[in-house]
């Protein structure tokens, strides 16, 4: 439900631009990324690390 990623970003005081959802399931990612987040499917540790260091040095741009 997408008002869940809404609520949670509230309650952790963050804009939903600022936060990274990560999941291993799709499904969930794009429900993350309907609201305004950023979202990572996760596969394995080494392809979790490229994509938030990618994102990361995005975001110092």
């Amino acid at each position: 439900e997408r008002e869940a990623y809404m609520i949670a970003a509230e309650k952790l005081g963050v804009r939903l631009d600022e936060c990274v959802f990560v999941d291993d399931r799709e499904g969930f990612c794009d429900a993350a990324t309907s609201v305004g987040m950023h979202a990572i499917v996760y596969t394995n540790f080494a392809q979790l690390r490229t994509e938030l260091e990618a994102l990361l040095t995005d975001s110092k741009d």
